[in-house]
């Protein structure tokens, strides 16, 4: 595994692949691909990622940029952490200020990324104009670190990455972001009850709902016991199901399910292991187990995934 570093990421600039904007190869050492950056106004601007890791690449920062950030995936493979999370292709991921962030990206699959940053300022100023009611929840929908799959979003996010017109694109990516808004404002409105769950648990508990799933993260692969994960976060069981559920939108099982599918989708594609020497490495015993697991997340069987997918 490399590491990837912020400072050798970027080399030369290239023939720009639309006619604004610039466009950046990656370091050979990293893959093949590049970074294109458009500066849309000076609190707002837009980036795409077209990147084939070489290996396996680990990124890691304690704080990203100081704009909200919001990242279509639109395809790609690896592993988010804080809270723990497969790339998941056609979902929008979204960032706050100075958050921390850490990811593994997988080698077989190019990582196609178009995000959008947007200033503080860009969002206040957006809220006090538009949507003052917004400003009551977007804090907590920001906080809910899933993958989101919002078609009209996903519709208006494909329509700015395909953008290649050189007449005013600054004034198209402005009216497209307030697009993207009004519809989060549309899906906080229509999912509040969700959201307020998530604004109900305090600090302390946010803390151990994140101690949990570390440990999960990092055991994923032995019999872990609720009991174990209660006194983990220093709560009863019964707490530590609610507030893990409303929290990460599923069961404790499911996230370590998550997780174990992750690693095996990995081991498929880059190992000659057999099914059941990858069931045992990430915790089944009984390979049938981890075939009928596997074909829930996947909609096929291990074997068919390793034949697609080479």
């Amino acid at each position: 595994m490399i590491e990837i570093q912020r400072t050798d990421f970027l080399v030369d600039e290239a023939p720009n692949i639309k006619p604004f904007g610039h466009t950046y190869t990656i370091n050979p050492k990293y893959g093949k691909g590049l970074y294109w950056t458009f500066d849309v106004s000076d609190n707002c601007v837009i980036h795409i990622h077209k990147i084939k890791f070489k290996e396996e690449s680990l990124y890691q920062s304690d704080e990203l940029i100081d704009k909200y950030t919001f990242a279509f995936y639109i395809s790609g493979s690896g592993n988010e952490f804080f809270p723990y999370q497969n790339l998941t292709p056609h979902t929008l991921r979204t960032y706050k200020p100075k958050e921390r962030y850490k990811v593994i990206y997988h080698p077989q699959i190019e990582l196609i990324c178009f995000s959008i940053g947007l200033s503080p300022f860009f969002i206040e100023k957006y809220v006090k104009l538009h949507h003052k009611k917004l400003a009551l929840h977007l804090d907590s929908f920001l906080n809910i670190k899933n993958h989101f799959f919002i078609p009209k979003l996903n519709k208006i996010l494909y329509e700015m990455y395909y953008y290649k017109d050189s007449s005013s694109p600054d004034v198209f990516f402005t009216a497209k972001i307030y697009e993207i808004l009004s519809e989060i404002s549309s899906y906080i409105n229509k999912n509040k009850k969700t959201i307020v769950a998530h604004q109900q648990i305090n600090k302390e508990d946010l803390l151990a709902l994140q101690q949990i799933s570390q440990y999960i993260d990092e055991h994923y692969n032995f019999d872990i016991s609720l009991d174990m994960l209660a006194k983990i976060a220093c709560m009863s069981v019964s707490k530590m199901k609610i507030l893990f559920k409303r929290f990460y939108d599923m069961t404790t099982v499911e996230y370590m399910q998550r997780k174990r599918m992750s690693v095996a989708e990995h081991l498929l594609i880059s190992t000659p292991l057999t099914i059941a020497e990858i069931s045992n490495i990430v915790g089944y015993t009984n390979p049938s187990r981890f075939t009928e697991i596997f074909k829930r997340y996947y909609g096929c069987l291990p074997s068919t995934y390793r034949s697609t997918q080479n």
